[in-house]
């Protein structure tokens, strides 16, 4: 396996990288250091995938080496403090280079204590088997690969497995992470870690929620997000995180209509609404704490949440009506929810949100109207003729602009 690792190194790494990477070699060399490629690098390798970031592990201080790797390369290090990371930027690139390390955890959910430790302690910390391959670049593992769990199988059998049995308990941010793997690696989650991941849900209530809401922006923004959501709603992680946060078939199909309609940008965002629409519009609160969601995000939820709440009664007013009703709500909302709510009345909710007058207030000043509110007055009333149907052109509306003038008309609105 080591020749063909190597192989796959000269072969998938882009030239900064293996320039990089060699940089690495000898400037660990130099200092007499271990150095490995691990993590995802490796899982990278093992899939004939092109990795990204480059994760490096030393038994050494990482803080000198990544700036002699920097020096050698031209790049820039940046230290990242608590856990003894560093990382080295060149031309786009990144190696990200750690100190192998032990981790204990005073109480489920806290961050980690952390001491120096050798390779075979870093890689037994780690979540899953396929993360915990170690491919030993110089020292005493040089031209070795390191693999203490059985992680190699697991990715050539596509297998996500955790660790040990108190892994979730420890850092229940794992099981979302373990999520999203199965889902963008297209790997099956093994029945043991199902199952831990279904009873131990409930130590997600121990996360903050800022790392909440950081591993939940990372599932929406992956790049199999439904999977996920199917995932974790039949594993009971949706509720474990908040009540009422749920997926459905439905909500599936919603969301792929709106992959093919909105930017790859916008998409996470409507796929939030969607996963949060259906908790009671009182709890929107306690959900945008929980979930540390920025003003933004809260503000969409809330509306999403009322949508859903009123769509049940608004589906069976007249049409003005309703329409009247859709134009209380952001287009976004709309376009989002009434697919999954309203299927059958989607274009005409579409409509009557982005219906708009084609007069101006310019107009109006033009006719006489005096410069007030008056103006405002006479254009809501053309606005709503608009939406029940009653004029279709701007040559209709200033017809009716003309005759509420005559009729003295400005004082009042028509609804």
């Amino acid at each position: 396996m080591t020749p063909e690792l190597t192989q796959l190194l000269a072969r998938l790494l882009q030239p900064r990288q293996l320039e990089a990477l060699d940089a690495a070699v000898a400037c660990a060399k130099a200092r007499d250091e271990g150095l490995y490629l691990v993590g995802g690098s490796i899982r990278d390798l093992f899939q004939e995938r092109r990795p990204g970031d480059l994760d490096l592990m030393t038994e050494g201080d990482a803080a000198p080496l990544a700036r002699a790797i920097a020096e050698a390369t031209g790049g820039d290090a940046r230290v990242y403090g608590r856990f003894g990371t560093t990382a080295v930027f060149l031309d786009g690139h990144r190696l990200d280079v750690a100190r192998a390390r032990v981790e204990t955890y005073a109480r489920p959910g806290a961050l980690p204590d952390v001491q120096p430790g050798s390779i075979e302690n870093d890689l037994w910390r780690r979540d899953f088997t396929m993360n915990a391959l170690a491919f030993g670049l110089t020292g005493r593992h040089g031209d070795v690969l390191l693999d203490p769990t059985g992680g190699a199988d697991d990715i050539v059998n596509r297998i996500v497995r955790v660790l040990h049995e108190g892994s979730f308990e420890d850092d229940a941010t794992r099981i979302l992470r373990g999520l999203r793997y199965a889902a963008r690696l297209n790997f099956s989650i093994e029945e043991t870690t199902r199952h831990l991941m279904r009873t131990q849900a409930r130590y997600l209530d121990t996360i903050s929620a800022a790392r909440l809401h950081s591993e939940l922006t990372f599932v929406l923004e992956d790049s199999s997000p439904l999977r996920s959501l199917e995932e974790g709603e039949s594993l009971g992680v949706l509720a474990a995180i908040f009540s009422g946060l749920s997926w459905d078939r439905e909500r599936s199909e919603t969301a792929r209509l709106l992959e093919t309609r909105v930017g790859a940008d916008e998409y996470p965002r409507r796929l939030l609404m969607l996963l949060c629409c259906r908790v009671a519009a009182g709890d929107t609160g306690a959900l945008a704490e929980r979930l540390a969601l920025a003003r933004v995000e809260a503000r969409l939820v809330e509306r999403a949440c009322a949508f859903v709440t009123g769509a049940g009664a608004a589906e069976h007013l007249p049409p003005f009506e309703r329409a009247l009703w859709a134009r209380n709500f952001e287009h976004e909302v709309v376009e989002t929810l009434a697919p999954l709510v309203l299927p059958g009345l989607v274009d005409e909710l579409l409509a009557a949100v982005n219906a708009g007058s084609e007069l101006t207030g310019a107009d109006l000043l033009a006719l006489g109207v005096p410069e007030g509110p008056q103006v405002g007055r006479v254009l809501r009333q053309v606005l709503l003729a608009r939406l029940n149907g009653s004029v279709a052109s701007r040559d209709d509306e200033l017809a009716l602009a003309r005759r509420i003038i005559a009729e003295g008309g400005l004082g009042r609105t028509e609804d």
